[in-house]
């Protein structure tokens, strides 16, 4: 049996374990000691024989490679008595306690601990997760022990696809080693570290700042100092919340029309939109769902969908006219494309999308390019507040790094951006906008005529605009 012994160390790491937060961010910085102070954080209540803890990683590779937790756990656990399962991955102790090591690569895996309880969750590199899946395993959190705290803890470097959700839901707008309560009287706190928060990595390695120091100035603002504003890689980079964010109002008679990307295990996404007078597109609904089949998928959206609105065309990703799954007889049968449209018959028309991924994300940033009217900044594109899970999810996609640096990462939550980028590829593209004084080009000229010969076509007068009623 291993002798070596656990102390954390004074400063961040204390600090750290004795934080009474139900979920803390830990870090910022590469080197602050983090793995080792969530593997030891979650052996706390080893003593106790119905006490679970799980430790992830997004990847099996991340968790399973030399150094990393699984590894790590082998120089601290053997001294509490425990006993290691490869097969099943997990430590169990003398008290029968658990700790097991998990991982969470695609969304679909998180319905993997649908009947889960454990009263500790680590994330190590939580910025590597989608904010669904986060929240997800938070509901996982749950004992019926009451001398056992139940708790989420969570460490990570600045940067990756959950580095936006990260920094708002433990960053934005709070202090440091504060313990915030949100409207569901849930608590939360950020404590940051550094590599100079470790003495152990500092006397064994005295040359780990020193490389840090010759990294690229974003790379070092981010592993040295743990900088959570230098972090570059948005997506949508013209996003902005007072620009294309607007309240709900009343809505008249419109040219509407709805955009769809299914998901089963992930969420079906889709969306209605309207566009008014000026050529400005409004998406003022949504459905974000998870488990439904193509003709329940159908159902929910005519029951969300009043008789007085007109859908001119449901436009959704061509890849369900090939899928044969997720609904009754999927060995044999017609594809989820055309289940939808018998269960819409003539009350709307699904049409496919054209799915050019970084054609459909340029003309996506046509409609975000903000332009001047009266002094004041708007936008071809505007979303209504009640669209919550849009306006989460769109502003956090970041670039694909080891790909194609042009198109999105898309380990992260991107149903809503696809959905809608089938919508904005259904529809013209926009001219950039100078101001309501702007002389129009031969090609602006061009895009204002075939828009308005579409109108006549479709009602033959200003019918296809929202009005403000």
């Amino acid at each position: 049996m291993s002798s070596v012994t656990w102390k954390p160390h004074p400063g961040a790491q204390e600090k750290f374990h004795n934080c009474p937060a139900f979920e803390l961010l830990y870090g910022g910085a590469a080197g602050g000691g983090k793995s080792d102070s969530l593997i030891m954080e979650a052996s706390k209540y080893v003593q106790y024989g119905d006490y679970k803890a799980l430790l992830m990683r997004r990847k099996f590779t991340e968790l399973s490679k030399a150094d990393g937790l699984m590894d790590r756990a082998h120089k601290w656990y053997p001294s509490l008595g425990g006993k290691w399962s490869g097969e099943r991955r997990r430590w169990t102790f003398p008290s029968e306690a658990v700790i097991e090591f998990g991982h969470m690569e695609y969304e679909s895996n998180k319905h993997d601990y649908q009947s889960a309880a454990y009263a500790f969750i680590g994330f190590d590199e939580v910025t590597s997760f989608a904010e669904s899946m986060y929240i997800y395993m938070v509901s996982r959190c749950r004992s019926i022990n009451t001398k056992i705290p139940k708790i989420i803890r969570s460490a990570t470097n600045p940067g990756n696809i959950g580095h936006a959700w990260c920094k708002k839901r433990f960053i934005t707008g709070k202090k440091p080693y504060t313990i915030y309560e949100d409207k569901d009287g849930m608590t939360r706190c950020f404590i940051p570290a550094t590599a100079y928060d470790n003495p152990t990595l500092m006397k064994s390695d005295p040359d780990y700042v020193k490389r840090l120091e010759l990294l690229p100035d974003k790379e070092k603002r981010m592993l040295l100092y743990g900088d959570w504003d230098v972090f570059e890689g948005q997506y949508f980079a013209d996003w902005d919340d007072k620009v294309h964010v607007c309240k709900p109002f009343e809505i008249g008679s419109a040219f509407r029309f709805m955009a769809l990307d299914y998901g089963y295990s992930s969420p079906s996404s889709v969306g209605w939109f309207a566009v008014d007078r000026n050529g400005i597109t409004y998406m003022y609904r949504e459905l974000y769902l998870e488990k439904l089949t193509y003709s329940e998928l159908a159902k929910t959206i005519l029951d969300m969908t009043s008789k007085k609105e007109e859908i001119n065309y449901c436009v959704a990703d061509p890849k369900i006219w090939g899928d044969r799954s997720h609904h009754k007889d999927a060995m044999i049968g017609e594809s989820g494309g055309e289940v939808m449209g018998k269960v819409f018959g003539n009350k709307i028309t699904l049409i496919k999308g054209d799915n050019n991924r970084i054609t459909g994300w340029g003309r996506c940033r046509e409609y975000l390019k903000p332009y001047k009217v009266n002094a004041e900044l708007t936008a071809r594109f505007k979303v209504f507040s009640n669209c919550e899970n849009f306006i989460r999810t769109v502003p956090q996609q970041i670039h694909n790094e080891t790909g194609n640096i042009e198109d999105m990462n898309t380990d992260g939550e991107d149903h809503l951006a696809d959905m809608w980028r089938y919508g904005m590829m259904s529809r013209p593209g926009v001219p950039e906008m100078q101001g309501e004084n702007h002389i129009l080009t031969r090609d602006e000229r061009i895009w204002k005529m075939a828009r308005a010969t579409l109108n006549r076509n479709r009602r033959g007068s200003e019918m296809d605009y929202i009005g403000r009623e």
